[in-house]
């Protein structure tokens, strides 16, 4: 008669509606950065004799100046950017790119003021603009 119901179909058919529906890419790539930039200066930090994976001011406030913060909530922001897409909330998704957008801002300034020249500035420049621009997409319709 008809084929059984799986107890994934209801999951597949949400994301397939997500990704039809509306550009998502830039909420996924930008919680996917977030995820891999926490791993990657984490794994880097934890090797015995290991430096640091960036230098920030030492002029910043006690909290931005601390390298495990930022790992911290990259982890945090990565993970709600992510969720909020599969749970297609439109606000939801819009304070995640708003966060998304404050967190790889500040991440930026505060490496330019301590390592203007470093090669991952451009990358967080790009990570700020993505979530800036699904900002923008995201904005309530107006009347």
């Amino acid at each position: 008669t008809g084929r059984p119901v799986m107890a994934a179909d209801p999951l597949f058919r949400h994301l397939g509606r997500l990704l039809r529906r509306e550009p998502w890419w830039a909420e996924f790539w930008a919680g996917a950065a977030c995820l891999v930039w926490t791993l990657w200066t984490f794994l880097a930090a934890v090797e015995p004799g290991a430096h640091p994976t960036f230098h920030l001011a030492t002029s910043l406030p006690p909290p931005l100046a601390d390298e495990r913060f930022w790992q911290a909530s990259g982890a945090v922001l990565g993970l709600i950017q992510v969720a909020s897409l599969l749970a297609d909330h439109r606000r939801a998704r819009r304070g995640a790119s708003f966060l998304g957008s404050w967190w790889w801002t500040t991440l930026f300034l505060a490496l330019l003021l301590a390592d203007p020249g470093a090669p991952a500035m451009a990358l967080y420049a790009v990570m700020a603009a993505i979530n800036l621009v699904s900002l923008v997409r995201l904005r309530p319709e107006l009347p």
